[in-house]
């Protein structure tokens, strides 16, 4: 699957998702593992997630700016170590692949 620009999004590519609330366009990061996206919301360590891409909603991030690289891997560690029924055991086998080669 391709996103917005034509860029391949892939397991641990870290996006900018757009999303409507209340009438309004929203753009905010998200996480893909196994082609869901996985977010966290308002930094509370509540993780939410999708189970189908739209790829018009999205843009890979390519070039990761050291803030975002930070962001990244804390949300793969907390994917890996998290009870939520909302990461299966298959997508934190792939997060914990992906940790191991930062």
């Amino acid at each position: 699957m391709i996103d917005m620009r034509n860029n391949p999004i892939k397991n641990g590519s870290l996006c900018f998702r757009s999303r409507m609330v209340s009438g309004e366009t929203l753009m905010g990061y998200a996480l893909v593992i196994s082609n869901k996206l996985f977010w966290k919301d308002r930094w509370n360590d509540y993780i939410s997630s999708h189970d189908k891409l739209n790829s018009k909603q999205l843009i890979v991030i390519e070039h990761l700016n050291d803030d975002e690289k930070k962001m990244r891997k804390e949300w793969l560690e907390f994917m890996a170590t998290t009870k939520s029924k909302k990461v299966k055991d298959e997508d934190r086998e792939i997060v914990k692949g992906l940790l191991s080669e930062i």
